[in-house]
């Protein structure tokens, strides 16, 4: 988000999320830009992917999103609906109901060594899939890998 809004202006918000599934799970980025900036702002979220698995993060980053975290979950508890999608998540994900007790301790437990450990393992900008929407600029088609010939495929 700094870089590719605050710094540079290129999209109107961008975020990361990631997605539990039974089989599989998914990290997704998404970001808002204008046709003419597309290339730009894809080639510079590459960038932060690439760098945030070389270099991990900086101990201020760590702590400002374990603060960000712990003071999220009760704002996005507002409502009934809320409270019990959060409970079937739990359910989901096999969390258990005393994970909410749990979360904290388990936030503040992560260390900047967790962190560059997981980007290392996560952030391969060589498995991204790309969907742009619209008629982006400075972005180019790129046929999909052939899943026959994907490493521990047969």
């Amino acid at each position: 988000m700094l870089e590719v809004r605050e710094k540079r202006g290129l999209t109107y918000g961008v975020d990361t999320q990631l997605q539990h599934y039974d089989h599989a799970d998914m990290m997704v980025v998404g970001a808002a830009t204008s046709n003419e900036t597309a290339g730009q702002a894809i080639d510079l979220i590459k960038a932060e992917w690439r760098k945030m698995a070389e270099q991990g993060i900086t101990a201020d980053e760590l702590k400002d999103a374990q603060t960000y975290l712990t003071g999220a979950l009760p704002l996005a508890l507002t409502s009934t609906d809320k409270i019990a999608d959060f409970a079937l998540q739990l359910q989901l994900e096999h969390l258990g109901m005393d994970y909410p007790q749990k979360r904290l301790e388990k936030l503040n437990a992560v260390t900047l060594e967790d962190v560059a450990r997981t980007a290392r393992r996560l952030l391969n900008d060589g498995a991204l899939t790309l969907i742009a929407v619209g008629d982006p600029q400075g972005v180019k088609a790129e046929s999909l890998p052939d899943p026959a010939r994907a490493p521990g495929v047969k």
